[in-house]
C-alpha cells in the first residue's frame, strides 16, 4: 500500500463511500459560502479554531451561577454552532486545495477536546445525574477508539464500522433538558458498552497487524540478496585443507622392546587462490620425514606468509 493511499484518520472503511457522497453534497450546497470565505482569506484552521472556541464556551454557560433561563439555551446554541463549524473546515480545505493529514488531525483533536470538556461539564452539573464511573468510562473509551481507529488506518487495517456517539449525545442534551430529564446517565452507559466492544476488537486487530508485519520483516531478512535484487561484491573464496603429518620419534622402551612410535599431528591450512592466484592451492600431500633426523617443514606446504596479500 502506498503512502498516498494510507489515511491515518479516524474513519471506518464502511464510511468512505458515504463520506465521498456527503462531501460532494456539502461542496455543492456550501459553494457560494466557500468562495466568499476563500476570497476573504479565511482558512480551514480559522474555522477549526472557531469551532473549538464555540464548543469550549458551552461549559461556562451551562454551569452559569444561578442557572438563569437564558444560560443553558445559549449553551446549546453554541454547541450547535460548534457542530456546524466542524462540518465547514473540511469543505473549505478541499475548496482551496489544501486538504491533508495535518488538517484532519487538527480537526480530530479539536473534536475530542470538545467531547471531553462537554462531558465533564455535564458530570459537574447536579441536574444531569451522570455517574462519575459511567462518564469517566465513556470519555476513556471514546478517546481509545478514536486513537485505535487512526492507528488501524495507518496500518492499512481499518474498522469496518464505528460508533460515533458524540452527535447523538449532543442531541440528547437538549432532550434531557426539555423532554426527558434524568436519562443522560443511561445513554452514556449504553454508548460506553458499544465503545468498549470496539476498543477490544481494535486492540486485537492492531496486535494481529503488528505480528504480521514482524513476520513479513523476518521473511524479507531471510531472503537471499540475489532474490532481493542486491548485488554484493564477490568475496575471496577460501579453501580449507585437512593435512595429516606423521612424525616418527626415535624409540620408546616398552618391556625391553624397542619399537617406533607414530603420533599424528593434524592441523588446518587455509589458502585462497584469490589472494595468491599464481601459487594455487596448498598441496595436502605431505612427505614423511626421515626417522634419523628431526622433522622439517615439507617443501610443498604453504609458507607462513601464505595468507599475506602480495
Amino acid at each position: 500500500m502506498s503512502s498516498e493511499s494510507v489515511k491515518a484518520d479516524c474513519y471506518a472503511a464502511g464510511e468512505r463511500g458515504m463520506m465521498t457522497w456527503w462531501q460532494g453534497l456539502r461542496a455543492w450546497f456550501l459553494g457560494p459560502l466557500l468562495r466568499l470565505m476563500g476570497t476573504t482569506g479565511v482558512t480551514p484552521d480559522h474555522v477549526t479554531l472557531a469551532s473549538l472556541l464555540a464548543g469550549l464556551a458551552f461549559c461556562p454557560l451551562w454551569l452559569w451561577p444561578g442557572n438563569p433561563l437564558w444560560a443553558r439555551p445559549a449553551a446549546l446554541a453554541l454547541l450547535v454552532l460548534h457542530v456546524l463549524l466542524d462540518g465547514l473546515d473540511g469543505p473549505l480545505a478541499r475548496h482551496l486545495g489544501i486538504a491533508g493529514r495535518r488538517g484532519s488531525f487538527t480537526d480530530t483533536l479539536a473534536d475530542q477536546i470538545v467531547v471531553t470538556v462537554s462531558t465533564l461539564t455535564l458530570m459537574a452539573s447536579a441536574e444531569s445525574g451522570i455517574s462519575i464511573w459511567i462518564g469517566g468510562a465513556y470519555l476513556i473509551l471514546y478517546a481509545a477508539v478514536v486513537g485505535f481507529a487512526m492507528v488501524r488506518n495507518a496500518l492499512g487495517n481499518p474498522y469496518s464500522w464505528l460508533v460515533r456517539p458524540r452527535f447523538l449525545v449532543y442531541g440528547w442534551i437538549a432532550v434531557d433538558l426539555f423532554l426527558l430529564p434524568g436519562w443522560m446517565n443511561v445513554v452514556l452507559g449504553i454508548f460506553a458498552v458499544l465503545l468498549a466492544l470496539k476498543m477490544a476488537s481494535g486492540f486485537v486487530a492492531i496486535r494481529r497487524s503488528l505480528r504480521n508485519e514482524s513476520a513479513g520483516a523476518g521473511q524479507v531478512a531471510n531472503e537471499s540478496p540475489r532474490k532481493l535484487g542486491i548485488n554484493l561484491p564477490r568475496l575471496p573464496q577460501f579453501r580449507i585443507h585437512r593435512i595429516q603429518i606423521r612424525l616418527r620419534d626415535r624409540t620408546i622402551v616398552n618391556s625391553a622392546e624397542t619399537r617406533p612410535r607414530l603420533p599424528i599431528l593434524t592441523y588446518l591450512a587455509v589458502s585462497s587462490p584469490a589472494l595468491h592466484p599464481s601459487r594455487g592451492v596448498c598441496a595436502p600431500n605431505v612427505g614423511l620425514p626421515s626417522p634419523d633426523r628431526q622433522p622439517e617443514r615439507p617443501a610443498n606446504l604453504c609458507p607462513p606468509n601464505a595468507l599475506r596479500p602480495e
